[in-house]
C-alpha cells in the first residue's frame, strides 16, 4: 500500500494525469500524504502548477483544509504557500459553480 501511495504522491507531483486516476479509480485515497512533510497529491500538483490534475483531484474529493505539521508549513511558506492556497480556493470555488 505504501508503495501506490508514493507512486500516487509522485504522480500529482509530476502533472501525471493518467496515472492519477487510475490510482483513484482502484480507489486510492486522493487525501493521502507525504511521510514526512505530510504534502497531499493535491498540495504537490498545484505547487507544481498542474491545474488538470488539481482539478480531478478536486472532483474527487480531495480536500483543501488538510492541516501540516509546522515544520513543513514554516519549510515551504515563504515560498509557495500562499500562491498554493489562492490556487485552491480558486478550483475549490469553481467546482462549487
Amino acid at each position: 500500500m505504501q508503495d501506490q501511495c508514493t507512486r500516487f504522491l509522485a504522480a500529482a507531483k509530476g502533472g501525471d494525469l493518467p496515472t492519477v486516476r487510475a490510482y483513484m479509480e482502484v480507489g486510492l485515497e486522493v487525501n493521502v500524504r507525504e511521510t514526512g512533510n505530510a504534502a497531499s497529491g493535491l498540495m504537490l500538483s498545484s505547487e507544481a502548477g498542474y491545474d488538470k490534475v488539481v482539478r480531478e483531484l478536486l472532483s474527487a474529493g480531495a480536500r483543501i483544509n488538510l492541516q501540516v505539521s509546522a515544520a513543513a508549513v514554516v519549510s515551504s511558506v515563504l515560498v509557495t504557500s500562499v500562491p498554493i492556497v489562492m490556487h485552491c480556493v480558486v478550483m475549490y470555488s469553481e467546482r462549487e459553480r
